[in-house]
């Protein structure tokens, strides 16, 4: 790493590579690139796209941001700190230093568009969360069925599924007995009972009924 002078800002650079190799290595030659051309040290977090939902690199970068630890941040592309335009304006503000990008772009935290799309994206996860809520509620589906219930004709609501909660009547009460989960998914199967894609009863399948039971 090269040696900052006193004088410098002290700066942190965030990189996203692909998963080919030739693209990655001509990924950091441009960032190290730039770097060379601005005088900046040329230390990254570097991270694969594999990490894209939780990268915990950049996650880290925005803590130390968060701490003061650096005065400008530097990336090769926005879309390297987020898909969207409103998330990106997210991350900068928890940052709380300026991002800049080899093509030019500056955001600053201070900016007010910035502080606008931040909103914007708060309110719209608000406003999904509420109709979430409000059609679990009214008995509609959201997301993935949970086990134990089924579509119900009308394609929107979810009800019980009579089968499914007779297998998992029977998987507690064998549990009951001390039969292992292994056991349990066995005689289920053999009694007839079959999975959502039709497939037999496995024990990871009891053990998630059983946990569930738990859980409630």
């Amino acid at each position: 790493m090269i040696e900052q002078k006193s004088d410098q800002p002290r700066v942190a650079a965030y990189l996203l590579t692909p998963c080919n190799s030739t693209r990655a290595s001509k990924f950091r030659e441009r960032l190290a690139a730039f770097q060379r051309s601005q005088g900046l040290p040329l230390g990254i977090y570097e991270e694969q796209c594999e990490g894209r939902r939780s990268r915990p690199l950049r996650n880290r970068l925005v803590r130390r941001g968060q701490r003061g630890g650096f005065d400008l941040c530097v990336v090769l592309s926005l879309r390297h700190l987020a898909p969207t335009r409103s998330r990106v304006a997210q991350i900068v503000l928890r940052l709380k230093v300026p991002v800049v990008t080899p093509s030019g772009l500056r955001l600053d935290p201070n900016d007010r568009v910035l502080r606008w799309l931040a909103r914007e994206r708060a309110e719209v996860r608000r406003s999904i969360r509420r109709e979430v809520a409000a059609k679990r509620k009214r008995g509609e589906r959201v997301g993935e069925i949970p086990s134990g219930f089924r579509l119900a004709e009308d394609g929107v609501h979810v009800e019980p599924d009579p089968k499914v909660q007779a297998a998992m009547a029977t998987a507690r009460e064998l549990a009951a007995t001390g039969l292992s989960q292994r056991q349990i998914a066995e005689q289920l199967t053999e009694a007839g009972h079959r999975s959502r894609r039709g497939g037999p009863i496995t024990h990871k399948q009891v053990g998630r009924w059983l946990a569930r039971v738990g859980a409630t």
